[in-house]
């Protein structure tokens, strides 16, 4: 079941933002594969983000504004991930585990 939090297109692959900008994780369901530019814009108490390896596309600015923001946790060998965070003003810790994690 998708989290009621999330705002995804139509098809339920691009994910557009949040509606609770007070939520503090998020766990992204598989069925994402594009995360949106700015979709967690705001969102100053989120502190942590899971993403699943099917996510291939990050937009601009994903997490601009997270001030609380602790950990992003992501499939192990994302390269593509990897690389996306590169061009992130905000710093934060990247954690790889295997996927779903426990």
């Amino acid at each position: 079941m998708t989290d009621p939090n999330l705002i995804l297109d139509e098809t339920g692959t691009i994910l557009r933002g949040i509606k609770d900008k007070a939520i503090t994780s998020v766990n992204i369901p598989s069925s994402v594969t594009i995360i949106g530019e700015y979709a967690f814009y705001g969102c100053t108490s989120l502190q942590t983000v899971v993403i699943p390896d099917t996510v291939t596309t990050i937009g601009y600015c994903v997490f601009e504004g997270c001030a609380s923001l602790q950990a992003i946790i992501v499939a192990e060998g994302n390269d593509f991930f990897l690389l996306q965070m590169e061009y992130c003003s905000t710093k934060i810790n990247l954690h790889y585990c295997d996927f779903p994690p426990e």
